[in-house]
């Protein structure tokens, strides 16, 4: 297997800068030695050209929408499906996949990965790392180790569009498949699948179309996803990954992830102020927010010890770029991180 090199980026050697003023007692950064956050950094270029792109798209989904007929469900789906897929890959476009080391505050190009690629999961030993990539055209997983550098290639076939660590060196996957009519139901499109090792023994686990982000719980007994409906309403659920059967509603939102006790899942939940970030238990119980700001709050990841969480900040109407914010999970106080560019989807 070929090994690939990650290269480290000087211009972006700033990129941590802001962290320097904010090592108080709350944001302890000399006990995350040896940790990195995998996230989509996008420049001040590749942002005009996003925003350039992101016109032309839009004009053209409305000029869609104008002809779309709604009572046909499946193309109704179809366009919504189209829309959803789009607008998610929009996120990350044109970025570059990094890697900061949380104490040495220099950030590392990942020369592993193209342009647009996207971090998805790391093991729970923190050693190998899920990523999004596209392969002839198809968006397909990847995983890449820590120490060799060494890349895998872990889907094949349709697209897939996220993907998760489970037990036993299984995967829970986002899998695109064509849209169909089953009953009055519609079936298909983005559905949750399992796979074990090398892809083998690949079952299906959600009927879809909307089922996005799928979360394992740390020891494996339950697997927890976003779910979208037509009229754009997210919805946490949870199964038995083991078991399957239909899934179980947890509460509304989007963007589940676990602590690493498997005790709570920190999400983004609609507030009166926007997306804010929330924590709740699998089983439905024990809601409550945690922190406050003026951002809209979204993409949580939790760091290894569970003690801190990794966000971004969305101002409200887009007045300013996204913002990178640590908040620490018990007394709810946060810090900005300075970033030379746009940061996305951070991973801890």
């Amino acid at each position: 297997m070929k090994k690939r090199v990650v290269a480290k980026t000087l211009p972006l050697c700033l990129l941590l800068a802001g962290l320097v003023a904010c090592a108080g007692a709350r944001v302890p950064y000399a006990e995350f030695s040896g940790q990195l956050v995998a996230l989509v950094v996008r420049g001040e270029d590749d942002t005009k050209r996003l925003t350039e792109y992101a016109k032309r798209d839009n004009e053209r989904r409305t000029e869609d929408r104008s002809n779309l007929p709604l009572s046909d469900p499946v193309e109704k789906a179809q366009w919504v499906l189209d829309w959803t897929v789009e607008g998610d890959a929009r996120r990350t476009k044109f970025g570059r996949l990094m890697l900061l080391d949380m104490v040495e505050r220099e950030p590392e190009r990942a020369g592993f990965a193209n342009l647009s690629a996207r971090p998805l999961a790391w093991n729970l030993g923190r050693t190998r790392l899920l990523f999004l990539d596209e392969r002839e055209r198809r968006s397909q997983v990847f995983e890449w180790e820590r120490e060799t550098g060494v890349v895998r290639q872990m889907t094949f076939g349709a697209p897939h569009l996220d993907a998760s660590y489970g037990p036993d060196g299984q995967l829970a996957v986002v899998r695109l498949v064509p849209l169909k009519l089953e009953g009055e139901r519609v079936v298909g499109g983005l559905q949750i699948w399992i796979t074990g090792p090398g892809g083998a023994g690949a079952r299906r686990l959600s009927d879809g179309p909307f089922d996005v982000s799928p979360r394992w719980s740390p020891d494996g007994g339950t697997l927890v996803f976003e779910r979208r409906d037509l009229d754009g309403i997210e919805t946490l659920q949870r199964l038995d990954p083991a078991q399957g059967g239909a899934p179980r509603l947890v509460t509304r939102g989007r963007s589940p992830v676990f602590t690493p006790d498997g005790r709570w899942l920190v999400y983004s939940a609609r507030a009166r102020g926007g997306l804010k970030l929330a924590r709740i238990h699998p089983d439905g119980s024990g809601r409550r927010g945690f922190g406050s700001s003026g951002y809209q709050e979204v993409d949580p990841t939790v760091s290894p010890d569970g003690r801190f969480v990794m966000f971004v900040g969305i101002t409200p109407g887009g007045q300013s770029g996204p913002q990178l914010v640590i908040r620490n999970l018990e007394d709810g106080k946060s810090r900005t991180i300075n970033v030379d560019g746009e940061g996305f989807v951070p991973i801890w």
